[in-house]
């Protein structure tokens, strides 16, 4: 893992900038209403979790392109799948305060499903090969 890579680098980034914006949000601006209060938990989840994604997709790239593809897509429905498992799960055992956490756990999922969206496009352009 290469602390020079691009990716990894911006998704310290987006993980450092939510947890400013939530905290400046909760503190200062006085927005409990609107953010969780396990914003921390939340994004540093899907941090990790974006982060091991990134480095096994990594792999597969340096393979056939079809089977980047297929891993990818595979990859990013088990990844919602799972978080959405999880977001059912937790609004049945806890009610009160549950649509706050899911807004915000979709908002940070989006961010980071987009970041890695056009990431992995760019990847996949810069090694394209020349049309003759």
């Amino acid at each position: 893992m290469k602390l020079k890579d691009p990716h990894i680098s911006t998704l310290i980034v987006i993980w450092a900038a939510t947890m400013a914006l939530c905290s400046f949000g909760l503190r200062q601006l006085n927005l409990s209403d609107y953010i969780s209060g396990h914003y921390v938990g939340i994004s540093s989840v899907l941090f990790i979790v974006y982060l091991v994604n990134y480095l096994i997709m990594e792999k597969f790239r340096k393979k056939r392109a079809v089977l980047f593809v297929n891993s990818f897509l595979a990859s990013t429905m088990i990844k919602l799948l799972l978080f959405s498992g999880i977001l059912v799960t937790y609004s049945l055992i806890v009610k009160e305060g549950a649509a706050i956490l899911i807004v915000n756990f979709l908002a940070m999922y989006f961010i980071y499903s987009l970041h890695e969206i056009i990431s992995i496009s760019r990847k996949l352009k810069k090694n394209r090969a020349p049309v003759k």
